[in-house]
């Protein structure tokens, strides 16, 4: 008689719900900790509009790194098995819908993308010193992108286990690699290059995922643009 081998176990970071509440302790904690350490300092008294935009770039910069760090952690370097009962633990009917999981979090990051480019080199209250404010709105960009990347990576993979829309040439491994490299494809060529999308519900997906990422560059320009006319 043969043992029957022990079912994927589920990671208690499967939903993304746990891994935002991670990511998002460190992204206030941090930044607050920070804070209350400058606090005798007579610069943060000074300025403090441009302490709380500061800190509020870096707690967003925070969120996005943990969260696609924990994503890598939970969901990469398995094997197929083992992510698709983490894909299924993390499943959930919103999740399956066009606008759920990673389209919501690409939204999400476009707009905080938006507001770090056009709203804060211009509000008058907020004065910091161009030597700041670049690298911190290169890198607010540059987080967000990465968020996207990684929110839309799953979601593919749960559209794909759910209902079969992508077909991948080649050896399929069926692991997390694949869809990454699919979620890259169309943030950095608007299209699927060599994967084959093959239901009408995967192409709205897509179709979603290439619109949001046209709004990213184009906000990318617009911060190019503002840096110019400051």
């Amino acid at each position: 008689m043969t043992a029957t081998a022990a079912p994927p176990s589920a990671h208690p970071l499967c939903r993304d719900g746990r891994r935002g509440l991670v990511a998002l302790a460190v992204a206030v904690l941090v930044p607050l900790a920070v804070r209350l350490a400058l606090l005798p300092s007579p610069l943060v008294a000074e300025n403090p509009w441009e302490t709380r935009t500061l800190l509020l770039l870096v707690g967003f910069d925070l969120f996005a790194v943990v969260y696609v760090v924990l994503t890598l952690r939970t969901f990469g370097g398995i094997g197929p098995g083992e992510f698709r009962a983490r894909m299924l633990a993390r499943d959930t009917p919103r999740r399956r819908s066009t606008l759920g999981g990673g389209p919501a979090f690409a939204f999400e990051a476009t707009v905080v993308a938006l507001v770090a480019a056009l709203v804060f080199p211009h509000v008058p209250g907020i004065a910091l010193d161009d030597l700041v404010l670049v690298p911190m709105s290169l890198s607010v960009l540059f987080s967000s992108w990465a968020l996207s990347i990684a929110a839309y990576a799953l979601h593919y993979a749960q559209r794909d286990i759910d209902e079969s829309g992508l077909d991948f040439p080649g050896r399929r491994t069926g692991d997390f690699a694949d869809y990454r490299y699919f979620a890259l494809a169309v943030a950095t060529t608007f299209g699927a290059t060599d994967v084959s999308i093959t239901t009408p519900a995967m192409r709205r997906v897509v179709n979603l995922h290439t619109l949001l990422t046209f709004v990213y560059n184009s906000v990318i320009v617009a911060l190019l643009a503002s840096f110019l006319i400051r």
